[in-house]
């Protein structure tokens, strides 16, 4: 008497393979026919190209292009220099690299020495060190890191202005930082609509309230005025303030809350 066990897994076997070969052989016959056409078209690549040959290029001369492309002098830039020219600049990592067109974790690893830049970045941070404070404020409004309807255009923010410790000490003296934050917070206002009333930039309200930094004599004295206005004085102001062209200054503002 045959073995059971064994007729049933013959059977088995049996069927399995035919259903397999089944599912298969369309998918054979399919890729056999894009064999086929992948085929044709080298073939009617090759023919396109001994029809219309590629031109030919004048060669590159690599000692001038060396001179061109190098600088005569290679910037020193250091991980102290860098992090000292973003306080100068007054950017955080994530501003920093957007005007460097770099990636905020880039900036976090040249600042603390992980790794350093390439020779066509350290030129473009010395060229924006080297640039005048006109023309940092107009990169930064090319590159959305701020916002026209942000900054006054007669009274550009300081980028590294010194404080004497007389002038400290007055501001110490008249800004309340608290009730400043309260009269945001109560108000419901992000730090760019706050900087746009104020006529000065969003990191500079992020530096007064984590005291940072003071505001001058001018921005204090709109500060006075702004916590005096009324719900409805201020509903008014705000419903008069222009909105930003973009909103990068908002969703920062919203994101240091």
């Amino acid at each position: 008497m045959p073995d059971m066990k064994q007729v049933f897994s013959s059977e088995i076997r049996r069927i399995a393979h035919r259903e397999i070969k089944a599912v298969l052989k369309p998918v054979i016959a399919q890729n056999v026919e894009l064999k086929k056409r992948l085929n044709a078209m080298e073939r009617e690549i090759k023919e396109m190209q001994k029809q219309f040959p590629a031109p030919e290029l004048p060669p590159v001369d690599k000692q001038n292009n060396d001179e061109v492309s190098v600088p005569a002098k290679i910037p020193r830039i250091t991980k102290e220099r860098i992090l000292a020219l973003r306080k100068k600049l007054n950017l955080s990592q994530g501003e920093f690299a957007k005007l460097l067109g770099v990636a905020s974790g880039t900036i976090c690893h040249w600042e603390i020495g992980k790794n350093s830049p390439r020779l066509e970045l350290k030129i473009r941070i010395a060229e924006v060190r080297d640039m005048k404070p006109s023309a940092i404020k107009a990169l930064m409004l090319e590159k959305g890191i701020l916002c026209a309807d942000v900054a006054e255009p007669n009274e550009p923010e300081p980028v590294a202005e010194e404080t004497t410790e007389e002038e400290t000490v007055e501001s110490e003296g008249t800004f309340d930082k608290t009730a400043f934050f309260e009269f945001r917070k109560k108000n419901n206002l992000s730090q760019g609509k706050i900087a746009a009333l104020l006529g000065v930039f969003y990191s500079s309200i992020r530096r007064w309230e984590t005291g940072e930094g003071l505001p001058r004599e001018p921005q204090k004295a709109k500060i006075e005025a702004l916590l005096a206005l009324t719900p409805e004085q201020l509903a008014e102001r705000l419903d008069n303030l222009p909105l930003p062209k973009r909103p990068h200054a908002e969703v920062s503002g919203k994101a240091r809350k």
